[in-house]
């Protein structure tokens, strides 16, 4: 079963604020600074997949994050998963 986790990471980003023209001089090289919280579906030692929503083997949005721009990593611990009886 996949792990939950809280993960800090940077992301990439345009650099010219949606405009197709940008004075280099004005650039700021500041990767946005992402918090991720998610189930870990795949790794390796490159990458690790990272999924909000699991169902039957099934995983909803499934995306990508390098290992080199992950800052952390912290497992949560979740309530095991029960249905509530009908009545």
């Amino acid at each position: 079963m996949a792990r939950a986790y809280v993960i800090a990471w940077l992301d990439h980003a345009d650099l010219g604020a949606n405009q197709a023209w940008t004075d280099v001089d004005k650039i700021k090289l500041v990767p946005p600074l992402i918090q991720t919280v998610g189930f870990v579906v795949k790794e390796d030692a490159t990458s690790v997949g990272v999924a909000h929503t699991l169902h039957e083997g099934q995983a909803s949005t499934p995306f990508l994050i390098l290992r080199s721009a992950i800052l952390s990593m912290e497992p949560l611990k979740l309530p095991l998963l029960r249905r509530k009886p009908k009545g």
